[in-house]
């Protein structure tokens, strides 16, 4: 009988099982269907500490971006976990100025004041490999190891005396007074059964699947293939700050 379940040992799981940890001595299981933390979604994103220009002004999207982004940052410095604030250009042709004008309002709008236009002349300054005429330089994007993120988050959950369960999938999930009941397939095919008072759905792409387990109206996800290039050898270090594009609305 534990108090919390949480389903999913991604980055998501492993953060909120910390910060439950910090902040309660309530018993937590944390259960996994990989056979460690960190093997699913949250190992193949790109890295980034986005900085939150993009969205839309007062979307939670926004909200949660630039706060989380500076939770990022501060928790980082403070955990020794790698990152690195090197910043980004979000370069254009000038026929695209105003498109670059408008994403800097719209940063601004977002709390995002890190930021500046810069010409031709300060991109090369910059990035002497980059041909440029115009670009949105943001400050405050940067790098970070997920994995070391994820160790971090792991190794204070588990000094606040957390269960793991690896190699588990659920099978299923019933809501009986105030319990949950809990079954699992273990590592060996055998189902077993525990008991909490409350589940944590943090199972990325199995989300969907654990919400109509709980009984939730849960639309289906939509998966989007994504493709990443690397540049050969001879451009190593040739570049100091993150290089995009402006976003193509079609």
């Amino acid at each position: 009988m534990y108090d919390i379940v949480i389903i999913g040992a991604g980055v998501i799981g492993l953060s909120i099982a910390r910060s439950l940890g910090e902040k309660t001595n309530m018993s937590i299981l944390i259960i996994e269907k990989e056979d460690s933390f960190g093997k699913g979604v949250s190992s193949r994103n790109s890295e980034v500490i986005h900085s939150g220009i993009y969205y839309e002004p007062n979307t939670l999207k926004a909200k949660l971006c630039t706060r989380g982004r500076d939770y990022l940052y501060e928790y980082c410095d403070q955990n020794k976990v790698w990152f690195n604030n090197c910043g980004k250009l979000v370069v254009s042709k000038l026929h695209q100025q105003t498109q670059i004008e408008s994403l800097y309002a719209n940063a601004k709008k977002n709390g995002v004041d890190d930021i500046e236009i810069i010409d031709k002349s300060e991109i090369s300054k910059l990035e002497p490999c980059i041909d440029s005429d115009i670009a949105l330089k943001v400050n405050c994007t940067g790098i970070i190891s997920a994995h070391d993120l994820m160790t971090s988050f792991y190794n204070k959950s588990k000094n606040f005396d957390h269960d793991y369960l690896f190699k588990s999938k659920v099978l299923g999930i019933q809501k009986n007074s105030d319990l949950y009941k809990i079954d699992i397939e273990n590592y060996y095919g055998e189902i077993e059964n525990l008991n909490c008072k409350w589940v944590i759905n943090a199972a990325g792409l199995d989300s969907d699947i654990i919400g109509n387990l709980l009984g939730l109206t849960v639309p289906s996800l939509k998966f989007l293939k994504g493709s990443y290039f690397k540049l050969s050898s001879k451009w190593r270090g040739k570049f100091e700050h993150l290089v995009y594009p402006l976003p193509d609305k079609k």
